[in-house]
């Protein structure tokens, strides 16, 4: 007997068939196809050629939300990146970080960069640059000081 599970079961009804799955069953089958080089179009694909078959009777044969999801799930391996950068604070102005900014985009290494908008706290801007972007920024950042 189960008492408690933490994993929600899909129910679809067709035909007075009830097909139940584990959707954390679904989520790990389509992360681990999506990993692998399968594409979230290739998998709608593929359990529409492979339908139960009173599920292909249905049109469209995948519900929307399954179709959805499954896009969803594919996208979520594609939310975070990891890259090596380098990281500049401590600006002396909003100038010079605006420069400094401006100067990373067009060479193309600029990941990331907030402004803080509170004149008093110019020293809590940030500026993320990619690795091999660094040599050329140290020498821009030393000669904009001088």
């Amino acid at each position: 007997m189960v008492l408690f599970s933490l994993c929600a079961c899909v129910c679809v009804v067709v035909g007075g068939v009830v097909l139940c799955r584990c959707v954390c069953d679904l989520l790990i089958v389509v992360q681990s196809a999506v990993a692998s080089g399968v594409s979230a179009e290739c998998i709608v694909a593929y359990l529409e050629r492979n339908a139960h078959p009173l599920m292909a009777l249905q049109s469209p044969i995948l519900p929307e939300t399954v179709v959805n999801q499954i896009h969803l799930w594919a996208k979520e391996r594609d939310r975070i990146s990891a890259q090596r950068c380098k990281l500049y604070d401590n600006f002396d102005s909003f100038g010079d970080f605006d420069q400094a900014v401006t100067y990373a985009g067009e060479m193309g290494v600029l990941l990331w960069s907030k402004r803080n908008s509170d004149a008093r706290q110019v020293r809590r801007c940030v500026l993320a640059v990619a690795a091999d972007g660094h040599a050329a920024m140290k020498s821009f950042l030393a000669a904009a000081r001088r």
